[in-house]
């Protein structure tokens, strides 16, 4: 349904902040779109920039540059936040570095923030993205649990839109 929603709104005007792992500033897909890019993971930690650019891209790549993909919001502005880092078994984060994050976003709150991530319960981390829905933030978060009837933090968290993955042949709600 993106076509449909592209001839509605393409997201001018909207902030969208990306909490992940490091974003290809440079990569051609996201050329104008990045408004800020701060890091609060561990500078000594490996950089993973695939996850952080694919999310960046699904969101607000361009549209019409011949280039790559096309956004869901491609004329969306955002701000990336690098608060995950490679390890050798994938890309992590923890509660320190998310919560930098989520109170330096509180000081200029986006229109959205998504949270391509998905790790056990954490209070703090709870509480600020409970701040942050309160400053009329919409809250984007991936939700990992597949057919266990329960959400995974932090798209378990109320308010929080929870996005998942549908499997081919599958239709409805996720």
């Amino acid at each position: 349904g993106v076509i449909e929603a592209h001839r509605a709104a393409l997201g001018e005007g909207i902030r969208v902040a990306i909490i992940d792992s490091h974003v290809d500033v440079r990569h051609e897909d996201l050329h104008g779109r990045i408004r800020s890019f701060e890091v609060f993971a561990d500078s000594t930690r490996a950089v993973d920039d695939e996850h952080g650019t694919a999310v960046a891209s699904v969101i607000g790549a361009n549209a019409n540059n011949a280039v790559g993909i096309v956004g869901v919001a491609p004329a969306a502005m955002l701000d990336i936040l690098v608060s995950c880092w490679n390890e050798t078994h994938g890309t992590v984060c923890d509660s320190f570095t998310l919560a930098k994050a989520l109170d330096f976003l509180l000081g200029d709150p986006p229109h959205i923030v998504n949270l391509s991530l998905t790790g056990p319960d954490d209070q703090l981390v709870g509480r600020l993205i409970g701040k942050v829905l309160d400053a009329g933030v919409i809250v984007v978060a991936a939700d990992a649990a597949q057919d266990s009837g329960t959400r995974s933090f932090p798209a378990s968290l109320p308010g929080v839109i929870a996005i998942g993955q549908m499997r081919r042949g599958e239709e409805g709600e996720l």
